[in-house]
């Protein structure tokens, strides 16, 4: 699964901003369907690794 920024409008026609995990686009679309969502833009998150994240924390941990 991907992870995607999203804007849409809600039920109330107010616009939201998120991150949803989806396999694609299209799912994407479904997903804020599915929640009473009006998806508006869509874009292709980075994903990011909990490696990557576990990296980071212990060489800043290093550096001390």
């Amino acid at each position: 699964m991907a992870a995607f920024e999203y804007s849409a409008l809600d039920a109330k026609g107010r616009k939201q901003k998120g991150v949803l995990e989806a396999d694609n686009e299209r799912h994407l679309r479904q997903l804020l369907r599915d929640k009473g969502m009006t998806p508006l833009d869509i874009k292709q998150g980075k994903e990011r690794s909990r490696h990557s994240f576990f990296h980071l924390v212990s060489a800043s941990r290093i550096g001390r």
